[in-house]
């Protein structure tokens, strides 16, 4: 599939246009939970967590959503992320060291974080990436197996997902890529990405 087809057809689309009519709130949430993250870093509690999940993952208008109206970030974040309740506060904190960590490369922080000592039940590629997101969107796109299998229908050298840190630094790359040559806003990404394949099996309706 040739990506300029993809982003006209999507771009002319009702359920694109819905979206952009609510991405400001999207944005604001972003900011907030940001700002939640990075004023408790080292202190970060449950609480935090529950407040963080309730702005990412709002239930937008029905019209927005690709497929069906519910959280935004459900399948990422329920049931999975909420095992981060469940986790030693000081064990959360010291997994969270780990991904803020600039002296690591992102690519060897995604796969220390899904190991021991810091592994933390649940916690995968999706909600690492998410966090890396919120934390800084200019540099660290979300990366989650559909967002791959999507983006590699438009750029095929992405090859096969595999989960691995590495291949993280090439989908980010591509996809960074892909917003500055159409002019997407980087916090329109996870929406448009997860479109692709929704629209192919519509065929572009």
């Amino acid at each position: 599939m040739i990506p300029d087809d993809f982003v006209t057809k999507l771009k002319q689309s009702n359920k694109y246009n819905a979206f952009k009519n609510v991405l400001f709130r999207k944005i604001e949430n972003e900011k907030k939970a940001k700002t939640i993250i990075e004023t408790n870093l080292r202190n970060l509690k449950h609480d935090h967590f529950i407040q963080i999940f309730m702005l990412v993952d709002e239930c937008y208008s029905k019209e927005a959503c690709h497929v069906q109206p519910g959280p935004w970030f459900g399948r990422l974040l329920k049931p999975n992320a909420l095992n981060i309740l469940e986790v030693d506060c000081g064990h959360i904190n010291r997994w969270f060291d780990l991904l803020v960590n600039e002296d690591v490369s992102v690519a060897e922080r995604i796969d220390l974080l899904r190991i021991d000592p810091y592994r933390i039940k649940g916690l995968n590629v999706g909600f690492i990436t998410l966090i890396l997101y919120l934390l800084d969107k200019s540099r660290y796109l979300i990366w989650l197996k559909d967002h791959h299998d999507g983006l590699n229908m438009l750029y095929p050298n992405l090859n096969k997902f595999n989960g691995k840190g590495v291949q993280y630094i090439e989908y980010n790359k591509t996809v960074i890529m892909f917003a500055k040559q159409y002019n997407f806003d980087h916090s329109e990404l996870d929406y448009v990405i997860s479109g692709i394949k929704y629209m192919i099996m519509r065929n572009y309706r």
